[in-house]
């Protein structure tokens, strides 16, 4: 068991997931200094790309949506469910998911994040069961402690603009949440 990111970051590089053989580049987790951590889904092809979590259109919104409430990247820590991409950027497998899984709780053990901010219907099933059209915004209390608050993704803002004003909404929550945490 890693003890710190690097390590783990290490292992996920050096893991052999079926997906490294289609994709471009390992997505590793991106840790920042603050309280929040964002799960999102499977790589883009920006991501795959550059290797970069969030990168390409839905990170420049995702780093909008973070300066909305007095944060920046470097202040949060964000994961992949998945840190290859899918072939074409289809829903991962079971299977899939399954390898990948103990890599993404041990980087929410070791992050400690008292907010999780899961982007996208993928994560908000996966972490904390919950349907994300029926369930957008509220507040899930994790065994772990931390707060769960599931929203949109980036990606479905672009297609979807008015879901902006829901997602806002959801954000002004997560800020009054880490604030009353300091």
């Amino acid at each position: 068991r890693p003890t710190d990111i690097s390590t783990l970051s290490r292992m996920i590089g050096e893991f052999n997931h079926p997906l490294r053989t289609t994709a471009t580049n390992v997505v590793l987790p991106h840790v920042g200094s603050g309280n929040l951590l964002i799960l999102t889904d499977i790589p883009g092809a920006d991501d795959d790309a550059s290797g970069t979590v969030l990168s390409g259109a839905p990170g420049e919104l995702m780093d909008k949506m973070l300066a909305a409430i007095g944060m920046t990247r470097s202040m949060v820590s964000i994961v992949p469910m998945i840190f290859w991409r899918t072939p074409g950027g289809r829903t991962p497998t079971r299977q899939e998911l399954d390898m990948a899984r103990p890599f993404v709780d041990r980087a929410i053990e070791l992050i400690h994040p008292r907010v999780i901010l899961t982007l996208g219907t993928l994560p908000a099933t996966e972490m904390a069961g919950v349907n994300l059209a029926k369930s957008h915004g509220a507040p899930v209390t994790m065994e772990s402690g931390a707060i769960l608050v599931p929203i949109y993704h980036p990606n479905y803002l672009i297609l979807k603009p008015t879901a902006k004003r829901d997602v806002w909404n959801a954000l002004q929550n997560v800020q009054n949440i880490l604030k009353s945490a300091e």
